[in-house]
């Protein structure tokens, strides 16, 4: 885990060996699925799922409780369909906002 400042703690995983061994170099792995990884985690622990590719996918449910999550998304669901809809901010867009 890292703290990245300003953005939390966050943890690297990755979907396959190769892509370990491209950021890490040779190492030891340990496999296991999404679901069991999200529920060992920590709250207040992002995920981010093959950092190094340009598929990298932010993981945020552990970040914060999910009532509050819940809450956060209904908000930004609000104000996009305000704001033009739904496709009113790009999938990018979104994505550079997290980062």
């Amino acid at each position: 885990m890292v703290e990245v400042e300003g953005r939390g703690t966050w943890t690297f995983v990755f979907s396959t060996p190769q892509r370990l061994a491209a950021h890490y170099g040779d190492c030891d792995l340990y496999a296991t699925t999404g679901a069991d990884l999200l529920e060992q985690l920590p709250v207040g622990v992002g995920v981010m799922l093959d950092p190094d590719d340009d598929h990298r996918t932010p993981i945020l449910t552990r970040m914060v409780p999910p009532k509050i999550l819940a809450a956060v998304r209904r908000r930004n669901e609000h104000h996009s369909s305000k704001a033009g809809g739904p496709d009113a901010v790009s999938h990018t867009e979104q994505q550079e906002r997290v980062r």
